[in-house]
């Protein structure tokens, strides 16, 4: 089987615990099948396409478009981000189709997000017919422009099959957006390698070892330590987190909070954690380097 893999997060990680999708590619790689991929990469000049391997993946990598003076795609750019709200989308077309047509013998396309490389795909791949799946994740309760909405609608639809990392996910997937409960898997998202302890790593030592490691980094010397790894998006409901903090305190339990990652929410988390006097208490890491997250 040749698949073709279509990913932001390749090269960068997602911020956490999850699966990267180079492992994931690695794996199906290592069980037989052909894994040819098209990845966002920021280290590549912009406007330029470079292909490689990676192990046994064909890679081509790739960052933004780089526009000549008049471009007509630049405009067409322009006019598709005003109508979508998402830049780019002319440019992306065109990169999908050309790796299409260099790779015309795929038998199946694997899509990390429905918009835009999900739609971009439907549409790029619409005159060969090769089957696409899409996953979809962590943006269930955000509200869409209404085009961009219904390219989603489209692309679900026309999806052969749609990859949930949730049920409340696939669950919006089929009241929300309409899909086809039966093409809907949900496969919760794994732990990457780098989330185990090394084999034969003592289990009482590392926690020993990745308090102290936590504590150092982050100038926290409260007694209890709590910490969270999520998108700072409403459905993670840290809000209620900050708010449990605040009881903890005020029974006079010394208790500290991580949270680790970035998202729409954070402004509005970091104002609620100061209107509750959590300042000293609460420490919004960011996105921590995913070899880093063991710890946490």
């Amino acid at each position: 089987m040749k698949l073709g893999f279509f990913s932001t997060e390749y090269v960068r990680k997602h911020p956490g615990m999850a699966e990267s999708d180079r492992e994931l590619c690695h794996e199906l790689a290592r069980r037989g099948t052909e894994v040819c991929a098209l990845v966002e990469d920021r280290g590549v000049p912009p406007g330029e396409v470079i292909v490689d391997r990676d192990g046994p993946v064909r890679l081509w990598r790739y960052q933004g478009p780089r526009f000549r003076p008049l471009s007509l795609r630049a405009y067409a750019d322009k006019g598709l981000k005003a109508a979508f709200g998402s830049p780019r989308l002319a440019s992306l077309l065109a990169l999908y189709r050309r790796f299409l047509a260099a790779h015309g013998d795929l038998d199946l396309l694997q899509v990390e997000a429905p918009f835009p490389e999900g739609a971009l795909v439907g549409l790029a791949a619409r005159r060969a017919g090769t089957p696409f799946i899409v996953s979809a994740r962590g943006w269930e309760r955000v509200k869409f422009p209404w085009l961009r909405e219904r390219a989603i609608r489209w692309t679900l639809r026309r999806a052969a099959g749609v990859r949930p990392n949730a049920l409340n996910m696939a669950r919006i997937l089929v009241e929300r957006f309409g899909v086809d409960s039966r093409r809907v898997r949900t496969i919760r998202t794994n732990l990457s390698r780098e989330a185990y302890l090394p084999p034969g790593t003592d289990l009482g030592a590392f926690r020993a070892d990745g308090r102290a490691r936590v504590r150092a980094r982050y100038a926290l010397g409260h007694r209890c330590l709590l910490a969270a790894a999520a998108r700072f998006v409403p459905s993670k409901g840290l809000e209620h987190l900050l708010d449990a903090v605040r009881l903890l305190r005020d029974r006079e339990v010394p208790v500290g909070l991580i949270l680790c990652g970035d998202g729409m929410l954070r402004a509005d988390l970091q104002q609620r954690a100061t209107a509750l006097g959590l300042r000293e208490d609460v420490v919004f890491a960011g996105a921590d380097p995913h070899a880093e997250m063991r710890d946490v």
